[in-house]
């Protein structure tokens, strides 16, 4: 017993442990003036119920700025606005009769849910909505309907021009910290994966760090894209700055496929008995590269000038030099010649990221605003109807949780109203904060809002029996306010904790000295998060071991076609370097979101996960898959084409049937076929290849710094080798994965 509690604490302790990320400061502040104005106005001029009217209603479309192109937030803040400012007189003029409460409750929280399948920015103005809606159930007068529909057109406008009001100064804000934020994840990419050892193995229900960065990058990499073709759009034509971001951008994106092309290998490098003479060096230069990244992302997110990166020159120059020595010192031992051309390419792989990293240090220098340049902008609207046809089934997650939530708020409504709980509408509040379309993340959230709530409970009855003038009050509520949002990026839980008194406060600077309603806070979202618990798991659940194998086979089929149209290049045939980037754009998206799928899996109730472990290594296998042939495109620039590699053709053949058989599997059940014997596949290219080295260092006394064809026959297969080796592995462990996925379910 006493050997479980250790273990308790420490699994409820991560859900209050702070994220990577930055504090959001300027938010913080933000937000904190958008409360306490109208408070302090209220105060002054004796109208207080009006103050906190506007107030509440500012506190609301402060959480609806959800970032982005600033006339994207406008659009998502006036609607979110027009929204609250219907919600909080209806809920004040339908919330006195208990059964009309219920049932408005229910059909506008449904609603509000449906919303939400037009994308993150709508499920963001539903639910803003609809939590004043509840909040608002049958608060008491002043002021009338009319007032309150006026007092929140006037929170949200104070709002939006705290928020928006660089918009004309700095449009290309934005931008820039979209781009900057995509090369502080580069440098986390590469810090990780220069701390790369042999033989490090994941835990069998975690991803490797690498791959969830990747992730991340890659998400980051679509939204960067996504505001710039709205700020794009905002001005008629992109400036000579915008085309500048773009160019940061993409490189980012490149840099990214070079950095993991340079894992791949660095991983290969890890049992590379040479590796200790120049290790220190290399990982110099990674340090260097990564130090000279987050430079250039903060260079770029305040539009400074980041001038030039002297450590990471001074660095590739010093591993420069002792890649020539030692070079020199393996060929006169004989070295095995497939050891330093593993080596020559890590080396080299540095210094093509260093020299794009100093050309984008220009380029960011640069960034200036002058004419307009007229950029196409693809056509991306849709059917909004179609939208919502496709969604009434009870195959769609959204129309599901769109349920789920309407039937457990209003429940919360009339079991709160039946046992007459004081301040009931918090118990539906906390239902609606709590539940998410999925039960581990109504599971995680129920935690952190308990949690925090009874911590800040605690912290608030403190607050509340000491302070009773209305002006501290106001004061402690903007420390709280900015200390709130400045850590919500960072950890949910934490914000929960501060923002508990801050809401307490906010209640009792119309009735100070009423400690006890913090008690009731706590007493309710006790109650609430029960409630949404039961709901999640009771009312049209999701599970995602349900929904996992449709799309592993999605990433499948896209790491296929991604593997196909790259091969082609190899034998022999032309390919569309746009199109080839357009599905390692696909390919890297359902990678990412089968890791999503992953970790909902295991955040979901044990029994009904099943047993883990081959999902998690179908998902690391599928993920490093992709990375051997972003490998191989990384090479491409550097492939001649002109010595064919025997027994390509075979394997590629090979590895496409397999695939589609797994894809099947995983779609429509059909039987697994056998594994053909990957390592007879690969006997032609390994004979080839040894014979290319042993022919390549017969000639280096006569030949050593002369680039002969066999030194350009063995620069252009020995990689290839090398990377069609891992995806023989790859595919091995990736159909034994899903032959015991398969028994298990």
């Amino acid at each position: 017993m006493l050997s479980t509690q250790p273990k308790l604490i420490k699994q409820l302790w991560k859900h209050f442990q702070l994220e990577p990320g930055k504090p959001a400061i300027a938010l913080g502040l933000r937000t904190a003036l958008a409360l306490c104005v109208p408070l302090g106005l209220g105060i002054y001029t004796h109208h207080l119920s009006w103050g906190t009217t506007i107030a509440i209603a500012a506190l609301y479309i402060s959480i609806a700025d959800v970032g982005g192109a600033y006339r994207h937030r406008a659009t998502v803040m006036i609607t979110a606005t027009i929204g609250i400012s219907i919600a909080m007189p209806l809920a004040g003029i339908v919330g006195h009769v208990w059964w009309l409460a219920i049932l408005t409750t229910f059909l506008w929280v449904f609603m509000a849910g449906l919303i939400g399948l037009y994308g993150n920015s709508s499920t963001t103005v539903g639910f803003i909505t609809s939590l004043m809606f509840v909040v608002s159930i049958a608060v008491p007068s002043p002021p009338t309907p009319i007032e309150r529909l006026l007092l929140c057109l006037v929170g949200g406008m104070w709002t939006m021009l705290l928020s928006l009001g660089l918009w004309l100064v700095h449009p290309y804000k934005p931008v820039q910290k979209a781009v900057a934020q995509c090369y502080f994840n580069l440098a986390a990419l590469i810090e990780q994966a220069s701390q790369i050892k042999n033989g490090d193995k994941s835990g069998e229900q975690e991803l490797p760090q690498t791959s969830l960065l990747q992730d991340t990058m890659t998400r980051d990499l679509e939204t960067a894209r996504s505001v710039w073709s709205l700020v794009r759009s905002e001005r008629q034509g992109a400036s000579n700055r915008g085309i500048q971001l773009l160019v940061l951008l993409e490189d980012a994106n490149l840099i990214m496929n070079s950095v993991v092309a340079l894992t791949e290998i660095w991983e290969v490098l890890a049992d590379n008995p040479l590796l200790p003479q120049i290790e220190a060096e290399i990982q110099m230069a990674m340090q260097q590269l990564a130090i000279s990244m987050n430079l250039l992302g903060v260079a770029i997110a305040k539009g400074s000038d980041v001038g030039s990166f002297p450590e990471l020159e001074l660095a590739i120059a010093k591993l420069l030099n002792c890649w020539e020595n030692r070079q020199n010192q393996w060929i006169e031992q004989h070295e095995d010649y497939d050891k330093l051309v593993n080596m020559w390419k890590i080396v080299s792989g540095i210094q093509a990221i260093a020299d794009k990293l100093s050309i984008d240090g220009e380029v960011a220098s640069q960034v200036q605003q002058q004419r307009k340049i007229s950029v196409t902008q693809p056509d991306t609207s849709s059917s909004i109807l179609d939208t919502l046809r496709n969604n009434l089934t009870f195959q769609s997650i959204g129309l599901r949780h769109a349920l789920r939530s309407g039937l457990t708020t209003a429940i919360a409504i009339g079991i709160a109203d039946l046992l007459h709980i004081p301040k009931s509408n918090w118990v539906a509040m906390t239902v609606l904060i709590i539940l998410k379309p999925n039960f581990g993340g109504t599971f995680k959230t129920a935690i952190q809002r308990v949690g925090g709530t009874i911590m800040g409970g605690i912290a608030a009855t403190l607050l509340v029996s000491l302070i009773s003038n209305h002006w501290l009050l106001l004061g402690s509520m903007l420390i709280l306010t900015t200390i709130a949002f400045t850590i919500k990026p960072l950890n949910y839980g934490l914000y929960v904790f501060v923002l508990t008194p801050l809401i307490l406060l906010l209640v009792n600077i119309n009735y100070t000295g009423e400690w006890g309603i913090s008690l009731v806070r706590v007493f309710d979202t006790l109650i609430g998060g029960g409630l949404a618990l039961l709901g999640g798991y009771l009312l049209f659940p999701s599970w995602e071991r349900q929904r996992l194998p449709a799309q592993l086979a999605k990433t499948i089929k896209a790491d296929l076609v991604y593997f196909q149209h790259v091969m082609q290049v190899y034998l022999g045939y032309k390919q569309n370097n746009d199109f080839m980037t357009r599905l390692r754009h696909r390919a890297a998206l359902e990678n990412a979101n089968a890791t999503t799928s992953a970790q909902r899996l295991l955040s979901e109730p044990q029994h009904l996960q099943g047993v883990v472990e081959p999902v998690m290594t179908l998902i690391l296998y599928t993920h490093s898959f992709f990375n051997s042939i972003t490998t191989l495109t990384e090479h491409l620039p550097e492939f001649s084409g002109k010595y064919p590699l025997p027994g390509i053709q075979l394997f590629t053949d090979t590895i496409t049937r397999i695939l589609e058989n797994l894809v099947d599997v995983l779609e429509v059940q059909s039987p697994l076929q056998p594994l053909p014997n990957l390592e007879l596949r690969m006997t032609e290219i390994h004979h080839h290849i040894q014979q290319l080295h042993n022919t390549r260092v017969a000639e280096l006394e006569k030949y050593a710094n002369r680039v002969t064809p066999t030194l350009q026959a063995v620069r252009d297969k020995t990689i290839v080798s090398i990377e069609l080796d891992r995806i023989g592995n790859q595919i091995s462990i990736m159909h034994c994965a899903i032959a015991n996925f398969q028994l298990e379910k």
